[in-house]
This record gives structure tokens, sequence and C-alpha cells, in this order.
């Protein structure tokens, strides 16, 4: 009745992106502020999808300016106030923000390539110093970690060729960090392991940008996965394979995406892995390594090469 049926004049895309629905049901950003004789609760909850909107696309720049700086601050306050919660418990919990790092996180990646200098420099630190504290994660699949990772493979698959270079970018920052900190948490690769897993999906995509994206980040990532003697033996093969399916949808791509040309490059880079490290994968024996994709007995170097003719 009344306005409310305005909500349903242009379906749901638009009623999300006009800011009519909230992003978490629940609120949860609040603000307490001590006034003389009395504290109040602000919930920023609300102001949160506008905050991200004026920070992105405000043609003001003084306002631009001030929504970066709050969203910076409130991206902050959320981090350190679920910083210990997810250190205390061993199973993987819905953190309290993931909803929102979900949505923030990829305004947060156009801010670092933005053309104001001011908003690109912030978000640029800024992005890196959330890698290198979200990749710390106490146990696999952390709900926060998995926003990051996600809206950095979004950022990868981008049809601008500015952010999907970003984005790559930043997926290699991440692969550095989560093999750094594992020594120190319990599932750093396990970090690895939920990328390359999305990777996959990415891979065998019909959209030729996703491929293209994904064997980007291949690209950028496959000196660090070299150098990790575990992750190699058990998913060279299978990148391999994943690698070939690629190519063969890759079959009717405009040559002007590129996608053939990335595809191939990765299919180099993981045979010189291959080749380099050819004694692993004459040994047969290996419980823990995965199979080449749509031929499970191909499993170690022989096979390959017959496969291969």
């Amino acid at each position: 009745g009344g306005k409310n049926k305005q909500l349903l004049a242009q379906g749901k895309d638009a009623i999300e992106d006009n800011g009519m629905l909230a992003w978490d049901p629940v609120k949860k950003l609040k603000l307490r502020v001590p006034f003389l004789t009395v504290k109040v609760d602000i919930y920023l909850d609300e102001f949160l999808p506008r905050i991200c909107e004026l920070a992105e696309s405000s043609p003001d720049r003084q306002v631009k300016i001030a929504a970066c700086e709050l969203l910076h601050g409130l991206v902050i306050y959320m981090i350190g106030n679920s910083a210990f919660a997810a250190k205390t418990t061993k199973a993987s919990t819905e953190s309290l923000y993931h909803k929102y790092y979900e949505r923030v996180f990829p305004v947060m990646l156009k801010l670092a390539i933005d053309p104001d200098p001011i908003a690109r420099d912030m978000y640029t630190l800024f992005c890196n110093q959330i890698i290198h504290w979200l990749t710390n994660n106490a146990h696999a699949d952390n709900p926060e970690t998995l926003a990051l990772l996600q809206s950095l493979l979004d950022a990868s698959c981008d049809t601008d060729a500015g952010l999907r270079d970003y984005g790559a970018t930043c997926i290699c920052e991440f692969v550095k960090w989560s093999i750094k900190q594992t020594s120190r948490s319990t599932d750093g690769a396990q970090n690895i392991k939920s990328l390359l897993k999305r990777l996959y999906n990415l891979m065998a995509s019909s959209s030729a940008s996703k491929r293209f994206g994904a064997s980007l980040v291949f690209n950028r990532i496959y000196q660090q996965f070299r150098e990790e003697h575990t992750l190699v033996d058990e998913y060279a093969i299978e990148i391999l394979g994943q690698l070939f399916l690629s190519l063969k949808m890759a079959e009717a791509d405009h040559p002007s995406i590129g996608t053939r040309d990335q595809i191939t490059k990765a299919i180099t880079h993981i045979t010189r892995i291959l080749s380099k490290k050819a004694n692993i994968f004459l040994e047969e024996n290996h419980a823990s390594r995965r199979p080449f994709i749509g031929a499970n007995e191909v499993v170690a170097l022989p096979q390959l090469v017959r496969w291969t003719f």
C-alpha cells in the first residue's frame, strides 16, 4: 500500500542499487558517542551504502574525500572490533561484519585505482594492510578472508583493464602473505587451496573475461606457487588439466580479448614447473596428488606424456 509499490517498480536490481535494501538486517555498526550526561548509541549501518556511493562517485571532490576518509575509518573500526573474535575459536564461525565486507571490499578496490590521488594513495596502502591482516586467519574458510578473496577474484575478472590488473596484483600479495604466515597460523596454505578451487570454477566459466581473469591470476602467482613443494606436488597436474579445458573453451573467443594467449602462457609456466620438478612427478604413489581433469588415471608424468600424445 501507499508508496511501497514504488519499491517494485523496476525490478530487484533497481531496488538494490538505490539503497532501499539493508545490507544486513541486523544493525551491528554501533558507535558510542559520550555527551556530558548520557552516552548515545548511533548505528551507522544505514549510512554505509551512501558513504560507499559518495566515495566512489561524488562529483564534489571535498565530499568524495570526506566519504573516503569515513569509509576508511569505519573499515578499521569493523576490523578492530572483530580482531579477536576470529582467533578465539578453531571452528569457522560467521563473523560479525563479513556481509558488509562483501559490499565494501569491491568499492575499496575501485578506490585504490581511482583517478583522485588522495583516494588512490589512501586505499592502495589500506588494501595491502587488509590483505596482510586477513591472510593470518586461524582456521580454514574464514568468512572474512573468503569475502576478501572473492572480491579480489571479481576484480581480476572485471572488464575494466586497470581494475583487473590491480585485482591480480592483490591476489599475488594474498598468496605471498598466506605462505609467509603459514608457520604462525594453522592453515595459511588453506587460503591458497580456497583460491585454486575458485580459479578452477573461473577457468571453466562460459564468460571469456572470467577465463581471462583466472589465467591472468595464475600467471601472477605461479612464482610463489612453484616454491611450495607440497602445493606443486598436489595441484600441478590438476591445474594443467583445468588450463587445457579452459583453452578448449576459449576456441571461439574473439582474439582481441587475449584469452588464448593468456592461457597458453599459463600452460607454458606449469609445464616448466613439471619439467623442472620431474623427479617428483615420476613417482606414482602419491595419495594426496590430484589427477588430471577428466582422466583420473593421469597422476604422474608417464601417463601425462601419453595423454599429451
